[in-house]
């Protein structure tokens, strides 16, 4: 996804380094491009932090559960044992 957006801006900073007359045209595009990557990455990891959460919260859940399932099994256990 960003490997075309990367060659892009690559191949801009070689040409600003390359044609300074160029330069005060193609940054404020170059800075716009990047501000554009930088929100979708910044989307994108929020939605990965909430996925996150979510699937720690769902084993958290089902470690207490298993738990408390084991903790049941040994007190019965135990009244059988009397």
């Amino acid at each position: 996804m960003l490997g075309p957006f990367l060659l892009g801006a690559a191949t801009a900073f070689i040409g600003l380094s390359l044609h300074p007359q160029t330069a005060h045209r193609t940054r404020p595009l170059l800075v716009k491009a990047v501000r554009g990557v930088l929100t979708v990455t910044d989307s994108a990891k929020k939605v990965v932090d909430s996925a996150r959460d979510k699937v720690e919260e769902i084993v958290a859940e089902a470690q207490f559960e298993n738990i408390q399932s084991r903790m049941e099994r040994e007190i019965n256990q135990e009244k059988d044992d009397l």
